[in-house]
């Protein structure tokens, strides 16, 4: 699988959460300025790769968190 297009709004999300390593859609939204929806997006590309993990297993109010640094502690 391949970015694409969507490479500046992944990258963005992925600089975000790796400052913040534990981030929801919204504080994801405060560091990138990027739409809920493009954040959305950026995470499901994120996840596959598995870079990220979806803490919650819920639809709405979802955790992510960078799991490298969470397995690192």
């Amino acid at each position: 699988a391949t970015l694409g297009r969507a490479v500046p709004s992944a990258l963005a999300v992925h600089q975000a959460i790796l400052r913040h390593p534990i981030a929801n859609i919204a504080k994801l939204k405060e560091l990138t300025r990027l739409t809920n929806a493009t954040i959305g997006s950026a995470l499901a590309r994120l996840l596959d790769f598995g870079l990220i993990e979806e803490t919650t297993g819920n639809k709405r109010n979802r955790l992510f968190c960078y799991k490298r640094y969470i397995d690192s502690l």
